[in-house]
C-alpha cells in the first residue's frame, strides 16, 4: 500500500543520475493506515533501494542488510550490472532474510517474501520482485499499489530527456499526486533521495 517512483535523468555535470520518490503512508493492513510515519527509499552503498511491502521487512533491510560491494570493471557493459543483481545482490538478500525468517514458503514450495523492491545499481534500475526475479527498467518505473496511476501519470513524458534533478522531482511528484490522488494508501507527504552517477 504505497509507490515508490524511480526516473532516470541527467544531473548538473550531464551523467546519469536516478531519483526516487515515494510517499510517506504505513499500513498494516486495508483497514488501518498512518500517514507520514516511513521514508522508504535509503541509500546503501552505492545503491538506492526503495522498499514496498511489510514494514518488518522494509525496517531490517533499512537498518541491518549491507548490499555486497559491486565493482565493475572500467570497461563494464549491461551484463556485468546485470549478472552482479542476479549473481550477488540477490543472493545476499535471500540469505539476510533467510536468517531474520522473513522468507515464506508455500504449499508449492515457492519462496518468497513480502516485499517487492527498486534498486538502483550503477545507471540502471532494477525491480526484485516477491520470488527474487530481477527485472530491468527502462526510464522510469514504479511498484506499490498506487504504481498504475503512476505510470499512468508519467506515460507522456516516455520520450522525454529528463535535462536535471528539479526536472525529474516535477515528473515524479505529478506521478505520486495522481497516485495519491486515486489510491487511498497513498499519501501526499513525498520525499525523495537521488544518485548521480
Amino acid at each position: 500500500m504505497t509507490c515508490i517512483v524511480a526516473l532516470k535523468h541527467k544531473n548538473e555535470k550531464g551523467n546519469v543520475a536516478v531519483t526516487m520518490g515515494c510517499d510517506s503512508r504505513a499500513s498494516t493492513n486495508r483497514s488501518h493506515s498512518e500517514q507520514d510515519v516511513r521514508h522508504k527509499i535509503f541509500k546503501k552503498k552505492n545503491m538506492l533501494i526503495g522498499v514496498s511491502g511489510a514494514c518488518r521487512v522494509s525496517d531490517c533491510i533499512e537498518h541491518e542488510f549491507e548490499p555486497p560491494l559491486n565493482v565493475f570493471s572500467q570497461e563494464f557493459n549491461e551484463k556485468e550490472v546485470e549478472r552482479y543483481m542476479v549473481a550477488n545482490f540477490v543472493p545476499s538478500l535471500i540469505e539476510f532474510l533467510d536468517k531474520k525468517k522473513m522468507i515464506e514458503e508455500e504449499l508449492t514450495m515457492k519462496r518468497h517474501f513480502e516485499v517487492h523492491l527498486l534498486v538502483t545499481c550503477y545507471t540502471r534500475i532494477y525491480q526484485v520482485f516477491t520470488n527474487f526475479s530481477v527485472l530491468e527498467a527502462s526510464k522510469f518505473t514504479a511498484i506499490g499499489s498506487g504504481t498504475r496511476y503512476a505510470l499512468g501519470a508519467l506515460f507522456n513524458k516516455k520520450d522525454h530527456e529528463f535535462s536535471n534533478e528539479e526536472e525529474a522531482k516535477e515528473a515524479i511528484e505529478t506521478a505520486l499526486g495522481a497516485a495519491a490522488f486515486f489510491d487511498l494508501y497513498v499519501d501526499n507527504n513525498f520525499k525523495f533521495e537521488t544518485l548521480d552517477f
